[in-house]
């Protein structure tokens, strides 16, 4: 197989399927170029990919046209609505036990240092727990979703690494780019965040930041996961081609 397939990058996968909308001609990818690639064959990796969310997510950001948008986004909150669930339990959960050895503290006529310090321990797991929950206002989740979504699908690349989600060490060998952890995309800034939800930038963190960073981090880690499958794909198809 030729050295030309550990010189695409996350940042190619992307402008690959930018690229074969709509078209179907040969294409050249990174140094030395791929050869004989065509839109049937990147259309054909694709259609190759594991079903699931990464699949989904991958197809929704750079090939919008070929799925069911509505159906997606309904998807999206339901996945924001289970987390939000899951942390509003898992602080009910804490704080009735929090209140419960509270309560026992209390009555108790003879304190160990043990029972004070599982006193704190279990408020400071409340205290973080409730840091933890999602704002209560589900009709804002769309327009965060839509946010994210919208944030992940533009070329924000990392400056480090150029988008190609790799730097070369000391002895010139690609590794994980730790700026992006392999993206080769970077968040935005807070304010810019604010603006999309339409708050203003203290807002935002004091509200909105929790829940926007984890359904970026959950949709972006899809995506990534995605586009390494598909390069995988797509260099299993070219490799049967050069075999035969």
């Amino acid at each position: 197989m030729k050295a030309w397939h550990n010189n695409v990058t996350p940042r190619d996968v992307r402008e690959l399927l930018a690229w074969v909308k709509g078209r179907a001609m040969p294409m050249q990818v990174g140094p030395g170029g791929i050869p004989g690639l065509t839109a049937e064959d990147v259309a054909g990796a694709v259609g190759m990919l594991t079903p699931g969310l990464p699949t989904r997510v991958l197809i929704y950001l750079h090939w919008r046209e070929s799925c069911d948008r509505r159906e997606f986004e309904r998807l999206i909150l339901g996945i924001i609505k289970r987390e939000a669930l899951a942390r509003l339990i898992e602080h009910g959960t804490l704080k009735l036990a929090h209140d419960e050895a509270l309560a026992n503290y209390e009555d108790s006529t003879h304190h160990t240092e043990r029972q004070h310090a599982a006193l704190h321990s279990l408020a400071d797991q409340v205290r973080a727990a409730k840091a933890r929950r999602f704002p209560d206002q589900p009709a804002m989740w769309p327009r965060l979703r839509d946010a994210v979504l919208a944030e992940l699908a533009a070329p924000n690349h990392c400056p480090e690494c150029g988008g190609r989600g790799e730097c070369p060490d000391d002895a010139g060998v690609p590794r994980l780019c730790v700026s992006c952890e392999g993206r080769g995309l970077v968040p935005v800034s807070d304010r810019q965040r604010a603006r999309w939800l339409h708050r203003d930038e203290s807002s935002y963190r004091e509200s909105w930041v929790v829940l926007y960073e984890w359904l970026y981090r959950v949709l972006g880690a899809a995506e990534l996961q995605a586009v390494q499958e598909f390069r995988q794909r797509l260099f299993g198809r070219l490799r049967e081609r050069e075999v035969a």
